[in-house]
């Protein structure tokens, strides 16, 4: 089914109709430039797909799409289409939506009819290249929008907002005295600090604990300053700040998650090259591998975007055949 998808994309290119046998018909419609008088708002022409469901003949487009591809005889071709239109079909009416791609969407109603939604397929279209929809008010609105402006400007400037500014200026003294009074408790005394310790303009906050500990050991007795400044250094000579090795810290390289369309999981390399040689290759170009956790998983696509998987994925259970296709998240 999605062959047959990307087959009408491909049509609608070159042709403005596209008949799917049996389900309708797609049409490349030109909409001239408008005007909305309600909104304010110009739009330039534009092309945009519209359905027929009353479209139910075979012109052959999407046969001869189907011949030339896959270079098989017009009976080939056919019987494809076929089965491929039947498919769509059988989903439509199992979940009574279908996903177009960017052409947009096929829904059923409750009167049992087929109800198309475009997309922005033709958003690149050179009719309307590089032009977007303008809005551009008339005069009497933006006049009556100035004056609604103004009055909300008079009415904000004859209101007072005293009581406000009070309480954040008596907020912001208390904050600032706090801090103040929190830098004075914390802060240690001058006289506890050993001028000792100072060495060329800086200190060594290792030595200042080590001196701290050791001085606190010494009897009041032999309080001396000649007695005390001994065994200090004593114990200060080995500590060498210097002299110890700074580690480097490692920078942690950036693990990016992928997701894969996974497919199919197996658990020998064989049973994946059975499964690998029964899938035509022009149906998933980018069909690989990966091997995680004893498991060999075969992924149609990759993507570094969750939500471009999660819409490709969405797109691939569209497929009766890789209908339990699910998301592996990796890195």
């Amino acid at each position: 089914m999605l062959r047959l998808i990307s087959h009408i994309e491909r049509l609608l290119r070159v042709h403005d109709c596209v008949i799917v046998p049996g389900i309708g018909g797609f049409v490349g419609q030109i909409v001239a430039a408008s005007y909305d008088a309600e909104k304010h708002l110009f739009s330039p022409v534009h092309k945009e797909v519209v359905f027929n469901a009353s479209l139910h003949h075979n012109d052959g487009l999407l046969t001869e799409s189907y011949m030339k591809t896959y270079q098989v005889d017009f009976n080939d071709a056919f019987r494809m289409v076929q089965e491929d239109v039947e498919h769509m079909n059988c989903f439509l009416k199992e979940h009574s939506f279908l996903r177009l791609g960017s052409i947009g969407k096929l829904s059923i109603s409750a009167d049992n009819t087929i109800v198309f939604e475009g997309g922005g397929f033709f958003s690149d279209n050179m009719l309307s290249y590089g032009l977007i929809p303008l809005q551009m008010k008339t005069l009497q609105v933006l006049q009556q929008e100035e004056a609604e402006r103004i009055l909300a400007l008079q009415k904000e400037a004859d209101t007072t907002h005293y009581l406000p500014i009070v309480r954040r200026v008596i907020q912001g003294v208390v904050a600032a005295a706090a801090t103040v009074a929190l830098f004075f408790l914390v802060s240690p005394s001058v006289n506890e600090v050993d001028q000792s310790r100072y060495q060329n303009a800086g200190w060594n906050p290792i030595e200042l604990l080590t001196t701290n500990s050791v001085r606190h050991e010494v009897s009041p007795e032999e309080n001396s300053p000649e007695d005390v400044f001994t065994p200090v250094t004593e114990v200060i000579e080995p500590v060498v700040v210097s002299e110890q090795p700074t580690p480097e810290v490692a920078t942690p390289k950036p693990n990016q998650k992928m997701y894969y369309i996974v497919i199919g999981s197996f658990v020998t390399n064989k049973q994946a090259d059975d499964f690998v040689q029964k899938i035509q290759p022009h149906t998933f170009p980018f069909l690989e591998r990966i091997e995680r956790n004893e498991r060999i998983r075969v992924y149609a696509n990759k993507f570094d975007n969750r939500t471009e998987a999660e819409d490709y994925l969405d797109t691939l259970r569209q497929t009766t055949r890789f209908h339990d296709a699910w998301l592996f998240i990796s890195r």
